[in-house]
This record gives structure tokens, sequence and C-alpha cells, in this order.
């Protein structure tokens, strides 16, 4: 009988002296890494208020820090952030007009540039224009482009998602398309959205489109292609 409840408790200790935190686990292993804090909830927050929750946080070779973050200032709860050469400041903030219409509300999907130029996603109050992508750069921000706005494969933009930027402030991005429910991967080429491989035209500044790459231009009718004259025939005799 003792030999039996010892066979029992066996599997009890091996669980204890392997559980977390025992000598020689990942957890007691010492990090190669130091680990510093930055920021940290309940400290002052540019405009007021305090830090409440942060997310993508987004880092450059020079140590330039981007991020969003819900604060507890009244009428601005939400704000996209850049901490650069040791200043913190604000870029967008929610309640404040943006470039596209109505009052931002929300931020998510930041992205930093080497040049220390900062792309976001960002919704407002407009009816159309409710998500669009924005970029921040020398306290200026500006849109790259919007919900409505006309799509180069065709429909029109309805919202957007996962956006990158290079060392040239050349922005990658998916948007989802009101055709068919489409969607594509597209970047920024002469300020306007453009499928990678392909050309804004450049006849309607303002509205990205597509030059037909084989073919006629589109609404172009009535058009034939010239037949050559038909040769002498040879008499045979």
């Amino acid at each position: 009988m003792v030999r039996l409840a010892l066979l029992l408790l066996l599997p009890v200790v091996l669980a204890v002296r392997s559980g977390p935190g025992a000598a020689g686990s990942p957890a007691a292993t010492a990090s190669a890494y130091t680990i510093q804090g930055v920021l940290v909830t309940g400290e002052a927050a540019p405009g007021g208020g305090a830090f409440t929750q942060f997310s993508d946080p987004a880092l450059n070779d020079r140590g330039d820090l981007a991020f969003a973050a819900s604060t507890s200032a009244p009428g601005a709860r939400y704000a996209v952030f850049l901490l650069k050469d040791g200043r913190l400041r604000s870029l967008a903030v929610a309640g404040r007009p943006a470039p596209t219409g109505g009052t931002f509300t929300v931020f998510n999907d930041v992205v930093l540039s080497a040049r220390a130029t900062v792309v976001f996603l960002g919704r407002t109050t407009d009816p159309v224009a409710h998500q669009g992508l924005y970029l921040a750069r020398a306290g200026t921000v500006g849109a790259v482009v919007a919900a409505g706005q006309p799509a180069p494969a065709g429909g029109a933009f309805t919202d957007f998602a996962n956006p990158t930027i290079n060392g040239n402030d050349v922005v990658a991005f998916v948007g989802r398309m009101s055709r068919a429910a489409a969607e594509g991967i597209f970047t920024t080429g002469e300020g306007v959205p453009v499928l990678p491989g392909r050309q804004p035209c450049a006849e309607r500044p303002g509205r990205p489109r597509l030059h037909r790459l084989h073919g006629p231009p589109r609404g172009v009718r009535g058009v034939r292609p010239r037949r050559r004259p038909p040769r002498a025939g040879r008499h045979h005799r």
C-alpha cells in the first residue's frame, strides 16, 4: 500500500518541480535584451490629461517613436503622437477637423518612416470619407486617400488596412473597393494611389486612374484600324 501511494504521488511532485519559474525553465532564463520603459499610463499627455492606453508603436532607426494612445483629456480621448529628439507632441487628435471633412474620432495602424513621416488610419464623422489614410510630416497632416475616392481598379474605395511606408516616404496599403467587394494592394505615386507597375492618368489630376496598356483609349468610338490597299493581282494565262 505504501509503495502504491508513493507511485500515485510521484506525478504530482514532478509537476510541482517543473512548474512556472522552476530553475532551468525559459521564464527563469536571463533575457539577452535590456527592457526599459518609455511611457506608462498615468503620465501626463501633451494637450492635457494623462495616458490611459497605448497601441501601434512604430520605431525607426533614428530612435523616433510614433504611436496611438487614449488619454483622459475631455473631448480629445484618442490621438496620434510622435516622440522625436526627446520631444513628445500630438499629430492628430480626436475631435479636431480632418483634412477629408468632419472631425477625427479614432486612430490605428500607425507606421513611421526613416524621415520621421507618420502614416496612420483615421476614422472621421464625415458620412462619405468615414475612413482615410493620413500622413503627418513637419507638423502638417494631409490625406493620402479616403473612402469615397475613385479607385484605379474601378469603383470607389470603401476602407483601408495594413499601411506601410519605405525610406522614400512611398506608402503601400490594402484598399477595399465598392466594385464586387474587391480589394487590392496600392502604392502612392505623384500624390495619388496607383497600382504597382502602372501609371496614373495625368489628364484628370486628383482622380487616380490607369492608362490602358493595349488597344484604343476608353470612350473613343468609331475608330477603326486602317486597311492596306489590296495588292494588284497577277494575271495568269
